[in-house]
């Protein structure tokens, strides 16, 4: 009965839900496959420091984090998201192609422009892709569209992973063994992956029809900005804690390199990563259904939470390559109890009409710590080590979770939003 609950819902979820959500597919299989190779091939083939990979992993966000916020303020100023998302999904299939060429030219800080203008396109299109779903889906539904959203999002990664693993063992006669990337497998591998982003694109373009959401007495095509002050404080409380959260939250590069370090070869640390994926896409939808189901989507996310925490103890205090093998894979579920339930609270709490902006401060926010998060973790290990590193997310982690649990936001403020006019001449 459970398993025909959980097909009802995925039927009745709206049409650009489910295409977005095959979007973030394609995009991820083409992302994963290169974000995750970046790292290694840095630290293993081109000898770059952690402080350099820190910057790599984290400046790309904060050069876009005024993107995220003015995006979201943009939809809801003239009430379109298909543009932007668009635009955002164009520029990281563009950008992605020119990552070695920038490598081979400029050394790691080659990567690092090239990763930072793939970001601005994801800062571009996320905060109005969050606002079409969270509008189309409404109160009963929001988790499971974001959680679907999320599950073929890690669906991507996964067959991303697929990807490079088959790439390495046919690009390089040592695939199976544990030499470092050559540069042309790296090359073949980016090439070869960024093709998935251009169906990304046309799926958006072609597939997505937008539907004009009218408040009373507003035109359609220019809204009233508003103010700030018209989100509520507890919105506020909710992403000072999130924000926190990402000070803690260092690039998964850093848990890679630790496997690495423990004994895994290239072709086992992708299988791993494999492992957590397909962890990450098959909880996901139903922890997200779930939170819609009883709304108490703040402890899913002290759920999640913890699980990243004790994950990070894990990486701290132990080697053994088997304990973080395991380790590894269990922290897949941080992110099908988190990325889901987090979005859909921030539906939850803000005004309707301020939704753009809403998503728009929550992945500024978030944007903002991944600087300061990548960089102090890079210090860390490179001044002391990589138990110190993760030792400190891990007590960053517990202190969000503290100021969580003391925030009142168990109740649902938001009511569901329903289009009043038809599909838009955009689309």
């Amino acid at each position: 009965m459970r398993q025909l609950s959980m097909f009802a819902t995925l039927r009745r979820l709206p049409r650009n839900t489910k295409i977005l959500s095959f979007v973030s597919l394609f995009n991820d299989l083409s992302s994963e496959a290169v974000a995750r190779i970046l790292p290694l091939f840095l630290r293993e083939s081109m000898h770059v420091s952690f402080v350099a990979i820190g910057w790599v992993e984290g400046v790309a966000e904060a050069l876009s984090i005024l993107l995220r916020l003015g995006s979201g303020w943009i939809s809801d100023i003239f009430n379109r998201k298909k543009p932007l998302i668009a635009v955002g999904y164009g520029i990281s299939a563009f950008m992605r192609p020119l990552i070695p060429w920038a490598i081979s030219l400029f050394g790691w800080s080659g990567a690092l422009v090239m990763k930072a203008l793939d970001r601005v396109g994801k800062a571009a299109r996320n905060s109005p892709r969050d606002v079409m779903i969270a509008q189309d889906c409404g109160d009963n539904d929001r988790g499971a569209g974001f959680g679907l959203n999320r599950a073929l999002d890690m669906v991507g990664g996964l067959l991303g992973i697929i990807f490079s693993i088959i790439g390495i063992s046919l690009a390089q006669k040592n695939g199976l063994s544990d030499a470092p990337l050559s540069p042309a497998t790296f090359q073949i591998l980016i090439l070869g992956a960024s093709l998935f982003g251009f169906v990304a694109v046309a799926l958006v373009i072609f597939g997505v029809k937008e539907t004009v959401i009218k408040p009373a007495g507003v035109s359609p095509k220019r809204r009233a900005p508003g103010t700030w002050k018209d989100l509520p404080k507890s919105y506020y409380g909710y992403v000072a804690c999130v924000s926190l959260f990402c000070l803690a939250g260092s690039s998964d590069a850093f848990l890679l390199l630790k496997l690495r370090s423990a004994g895994y070869t290239m072709i086992e640390t992708l299988l791993l990563i494999m492992a957590y994926s397909f962890v990450a896409a098959t909880s996901a939808f139903p922890i997200a259904k779930l939170s819609d189901k009883n709304h108490n989507r703040k402890t899913f996310i002290l759920i999640g939470w913890t699980i990243y925490g004790l994950a990070y103890l894990v990486f701290a205090f132990w080697d053994s390559a088997a304990v973080l093998g395991i380790g590894f894979i269990c922290y897949g579920l941080y992110n099908g109890f988190v990325e889901s339930t987090e979005k859909a609270l921030v539906a939850d709490l803000a005004p309707a009409t301020h939704l753009g902006r809403a998503y728009g401060l929550f992945n500024f926010s978030m944007g903002l710590m991944l600087l300061p998060a990548n960089l102090l973790f890079g210090f860390l290990a490179d001044q002391y080590d990589l138990k110190s590193a993760f030792l400190f997310g891990a007590v960053l982690s517990g202190l969000s979770i503290l100021g969580l649990l003391a925030l009142p936001i168990s109740k649902r403020y938001q009511k569901s939003i329903e289009p009043e006019l038809g599909p838009s001449e955009s689309s």
